[in-house]
């Protein structure tokens, strides 16, 4: 007798227990090896029965199968979306529901798989969010109206018994936005300027005209209807308004609408440089006419900016369109469209209180101060007790060797770096890599007493340099002064331009490349060994020129403090001004920075 082997224990199996337990086997086996031909006793086997039909595994819905039960998918912003499933019997229908993210005119187009042996003959139907059949369906497309916010419906069939694999595609085109203003509101010439800022209700809208000065007007939406503010004077205009029309005309007008402004408007600014606003709500049309004009539609709802003649400076947001944007706008970067601002910071103007960087000192309002007066200027630096000289370095000197000339049509770095949003915020660009980032700081600054602690104001009282700084932190700090001591300049090149910057070490310079480089407008700053008088050691310094004089080749540095820092070096210790031969500027400064534009 031969032993089977079992996994726990072995049992005795005679050769008659083996083939009886055959027999009663449904299922066909080989004869173990220990049965062989010579056995006394023949095996005998029953016939293989029919093969048993497989079960079917049991179908899985992804889609559901009617309006209560049919997944919810997304569209993308611009009202996009595929599908794909499949029908795994005749009876089998899929079910899936979106919501339109824009209004316009949508199709959705069902395709059939093919395979060798199948072909899936689409039945599409779409239903609108009354639950009932959108009239433009056919059983594999239909092209429809739709209206951002409302819900649709597509199920998912076969037509002729077909089964096999589906896929659903969404499109949808948005109409052409008009840019142009609604016929009720007064055009461009229908007005002329007053002698003071008056408003007036026209039947249902409210004409504001301006001056032939610079008019500061500021106009809000109320219950009881609009109330326009000029200067020191404040006008209740009652009852209901359908439109605003304001008009600047001549003068450098500051014209802002704010943010409970939910009418449509529009603006005209008239003639020489001016600052409009749109905070609101609702659409606006800004034209900035003559001038090289700022215009502000970040938040709201969609607006229209139209900058006119001159180079002008625009910053919007997603949702606004601007139709006549000039080449030279384009190259100069002047058009700003923000799509968020860093660390999330609300995108709506209103004036809020925004979180400020951390430090140790307190906070004072600087929003009565101009963020500036003229051009931006190499000393317009001031650094206070904060070291961030490379920092300050950098942006000076990118704003004396790109200052911008408005007036013939060239942008400047640091102008079309910030900008005011017409509630006491400001925008600040800077760029990772290539890529813009918006940081929103407000006027609050840091103090010691009655006095800026970190960056000082400009010579002209102006408050770009401490913004810009402020901002950095935000950007760059972590929201932290504290972690934007220490740098490199030519890195803040980049942040600041958008363009990939380089460094050299001095000893591979020569006086001739520093003076090319400075004729083809680029911003050099350089950084200090140790301590050689006249020069304060590991300190970032801006360079201003190289040039000859009496056989000698020289270098004029800037130090971001505003003075010399060196008593008795010249007669000019209070300019922040040095001068140094070139041997003695390559003994005492390690490496330059060169921006690339």
């Amino acid at each position: 007798m031969r032993t089977a082997v079992n996994s726990d224990r072995e049992v005795p199996v005679s050769l008659e227990m083996l083939e009886d337990r055959l027999l009663l086997s449904s299922v066909s086996v080989l004869l173990p090896a220990a049965v062989s031909a010579s056995s006394s006793k023949t095996a005998v086997f029953a016939a293989s029965p029919t093969r048993p039909t497989k079960p079917t595994k049991p179908t899985k819905d992804d889609y559901g199968n009617t309006f209560e039960t049919a997944k919810q998918l997304s569209l993308s912003a611009d009202g996009a979306l595929t599908a794909t499933g499949k029908i795994e019997t005749v009876s089998d229908v899929d079910m899936f529901t979106f919501t339109a993210t824009v209004t316009g005119t949508m199709t959705v187009t069902m395709t059939g798989s093919s395979t060798r042996k199948t072909t899936l003959v689409p039945l599409q139907t779409v239903y609108d969010q009354a639950e009932q059949i959108v009239p433009e369906t056919t059983t594999s497309s239909a092209t429809f109206e739709v209206t951002v916010g409302e819900r649709y419906y597509v199920e998912a069939a076969a037509l002729n018994s077909s089964t096999g694999s589906w896929s659903v595609t969404v499109s949808t085109v948005a109409p052409e936005p008009d840019v142009n203003p609604p016929a009720f509101l007064p055009t461009a010439g229908a007005y002329e300027a007053a002698e003071t800022v008056t408003p007036t209700a026209v039947g249902s809208v409210l004409v504001v005209q301006g001056t032939t000065g610079g008019d500061v007007i500021t106009i809000s939406q109320t219950v009881a209807g609009m109330t326009v503010v000029s200067g020191s004077t404040t006008i209740e205009v009652p009852g209901t308004f359908q439109g605003i029309a304001m008009y600047g005309f001549e003068g450098a007008d500051w014209l802002r609408l704010d943010d409970s402004v939910s009418v449509v408007s529009v603006t005209f600014a008239g003639a020489d440089d001016d600052q409009l606003f749109d905070n609101g709500s609702g659409r606006s049309y800004l034209y900035g006419q003559d001038g090289a004009d700022l215009l502000v539609t970040v938040g709201g709802g969609g607006d229209v900016l139209y900058g006119g003649e001159g180079l002008d400076s625009l910053w919007l947001d997603a949702a606004d369109l601007t139709p006549d944007v000039a080449s030279a706008e384009t190259a100069g970067k002047t058009v700003h469209s923000i799509t968020a601002f860093n660390l999330g910071v609300s995108l709506e103007i209103q004036g809020q209180n925004l979180t400020d960087p951390a430090t140790t000192y307190s906070y004072a309002n600087y929003n009565s101060r101009p963020l500036f007066v003229d051009t931006p200027e190499f000393n317009d630096v001031q650094q206070g007790y904060l070291g961030d000289c490379y920092f300050l370095a950098a942006v000076g000197s990118l704003a004396y060797s790109d200052p911008g000339d408005y007036a013939a049509g060239t942008a400047g770095v640091i102008q079309e770096m910030i900008a005011p949003l017409g509630d006491g915020s400001y925008a600040v660009r800077f760029y990772n890599g290539s890529t813009p980032v918006y940081v929103r700081v407000d006027g609050d600054l840091p103090v010691y007493g009655s006095r800026l602690i970190f960056a000082d104001l400009t010579p002209d009282g102006e408050t770009w340099v401490a913004l810009a700084e402020k901002a950095y932190a935000q950007f760059a700090g972590a929201n932290s002064y504290a972690n934007i001591e220490g740098g490199y300049m030519f890195v803040v090149y980049n942040q600041v331009t958008g363009v990939t910057s380089s460094w050299k070490y001095t000893s591979a310079t020569s006086a001739s490349e520093l003076e090319s480089l400075l004729g083809a407008g680029r911003a050099l700053s350089a950084a200090s060994a140790t301590d050689s008088y006249p020069i304060v050691g590991g300190h970032a310094y801006e360079i201003l020129d190289v040039y000859q004089q009496d056989g000698q080749t020289y270098v004029t540095l800037y130090n971001p403090w505003g003075v010399d820092g060196a008593d008795g070096y010249d007669d000019y210790p209070n300019d922040g001004l040095i001068d140094l031969t070139w041997t003695d500027f390559v003994a005492k400064f390690s490496w330059i920075a060169i921006s690339a534009v």
